[in-house]
């Protein structure tokens, strides 16, 4: 009774741990080194190829602060995607936040597109502009926030909890820096969002007191130093997403990088004063110089790809060399590996990367499929592509073995097929032999009725002489 009740109690707690377990959306090639960075939580992800190149503490609860503004600014954008150009009037409840709070300077009274207010919240980082979001699309900050809580389960950000719009410390209001990862990932899948937290300033329209005769220019920069240009924290590349910061969380970002292909999403969080972005650019500069992102499309659509065909004619003027096509797939293919093995494939290292070619023979068309090029890495396929014939190639017409000798193998003509069939030659060797039994019978016929003949002569002038004897003797 009591192993029956242990077997059950280590089944029920197996069941527990593997439910219990994070399940992951990246695959992991981080090495565990330690970088110089002071940030209590962090990754780095190349969203590629899904593949986490960093993390420190990734799954460890923290204190979002401004980030929180990337989910309000996700969830209000699908909420509002047919009324963005439209203008609302500012109320005190819509605007009013803790002490403390960034802003964007706006007034009770004031009206302001929709579309305007993304960029007063993401920009200056405005508490007023995201609760007047969440006014907008809830009608109060409380249900927003079970939309982003929504929204933070469809995207499988498991370990966040949302209580408001703007990131002010809360009580339940945290996230991880796997979770928020997975956020940028898909802020950064969109265009138009790009365009928005990557702007370094941007102008909005303002109607003071709701007065719609008298707009003003109100202009919001970035808290974002490493998006500028003319800023010494500059960092090619990079654009954005969103700072934060309060007492808390300490200084946090979460971080774009796009250039040469690459693409990858990072977050520092709970950072040392006056760290925070030099923290963000000793990850992405890590991310950068280890590890390669190749693009496999464009890397295999370089090579040429020659195979030699089987039963081609011995008039091919390839010698029976036919280049192949490749049929490359239509949305880009990746792989993430270090740095070193990434050089090895680029330049087709033959102890790197091999080739499985088709098997081909004759006759093949132009344009037709003829097999599958394989691309092989660490044994395994790594790319494969459908692949075309680039000519037409005829084939060779095997001819009978006892035709070898006579020299003309291979030159016999599709149109005299039937010469080298039994059904023909069988007939033929009997009535060459019947012609020659007929033609020896007839020979020796002949030369029977010759010596016949010849005989008949002779006697004929023996009798002659024989004659002209008797006649001289009666004379005499």
């Amino acid at each position: 009774m009591f192993n029956k009740f242990f077997k059950n109690f280590i089944c029920l707690m197996l069941a527990l741990f593997v439910l219990t377990m994070p399940v992951y959306a990246y695959n992991d090639l981080s090495t565990g080194q330690s970088l110089n960075i002071t940030a209590k939580g962090a990754i780095l992800v190349d969203i590629n190829t899904d593949i986490i190149l960093y993390k420190r503490y990734m799954d460890v609860a923290i204190r979002p602060a401004s980030m929180t503004k990337m989910m309000t600014l996700l969830v209000a954008w699908e909420q509002t995607k047919d009324r963005q150009n439209e203008i609302v009037s500012l109320t005190k409840e819509m605007i009013e936040v803790p002490d403390g709070s960034s802003s964007a300077n706006l007034n009770v009274g004031d009206k302001v597109s929709i579309h305007d207010l993304f960029y007063g919240m993401m920009l200056p980082s405005g508490n007023d502009a995201a609760k007047a979001l969440a006014y907008i699309v809830s009608g109060n900050e409380k249900n927003f926030a079970l939309l982003m809580n929504d929204k933070a389960k469809e995207l499988g950000m498991n370990k966040s909890s949302f209580k408001n719009a703007h990131g002010f410390d809360e009580d339940g209001h945290y996230t991880t820096p796997y979770d928020l990862a997975l956020l940028c990932q898909v802020l950064c899948e969109n265009e138009e969002l790009i365009k928005i937290f990557s702007s370094v300033k941007y102008t909005m329209t303002v109607y003071p007191k709701g007065d719609m005769n008298a707009p003003t220019k109100q202009t919001v920069y970035n808290t974002n130093n490493m998006i500028n240009k003319n800023s010494a924290e500059y960092f090619e590349g990079f654009k954005g997403i969103k700072t934060g910061f309060t007492k808390l969380a300490g200084n946090c970002l979460a971080g774009y990088y796009e250039k040469d292909g690459r693409k990858m999403v990072a977050v520092v969080a709970n950072c040392d004063p006056t760290m925070r972005d030099s923290d963000m650019r000793a990850l992405l500069n890590y991310g950068i110089k280890t590890f390669d992102t190749l693009n496999l499309n464009e890397i295999f659509a370089t090579k040429k790809i020659v195979v030699d065909l089987e039963n081609a004619s011995l008039g091919d003027e390839s010698n029976g060399q036919l280049e192949l096509y490749l049929q490359h797939h239509e949305e880009s293919k990746y792989i993430t590996l270090s740095k070193s093995e990434g050089t090895k494939i680029r330049t087709f290292d033959e102890n790197t990367v091999s080739i499985r070619y088709p098997v081909v023979s004759a006759p093949v068309k132009s344009g037709q499929q003829v097999g599958t090029v394989e691309f092989v890495y660490d044994n395994e396929v790594i790319y494969s592509a459908p692949a075309l014939a680039s000519r037409m190639v005829d084939a060779e017409i095997e001819s009978p073995k006892d035709l070898v000798s006579l020299g003309i193998k291979g030159k016999i003509r599709v149109s005299f097929g039937f010469l080298t069939s039994r059904y023909f030659l069988i007939p033929l060797f009997s009535f060459v032999a019947l012609a020659g039994f007929v033609y020896g019978f007839l020979l020796l016929r002949k030369r029977q009725v010759m010596r016949v003949r010849a005989r008949q002569k002779n006697g004929m002038a023996r009798r002659r002489r024989s004659s002209a004897t008797r006649q001289n003797n009666r004379m005499l």
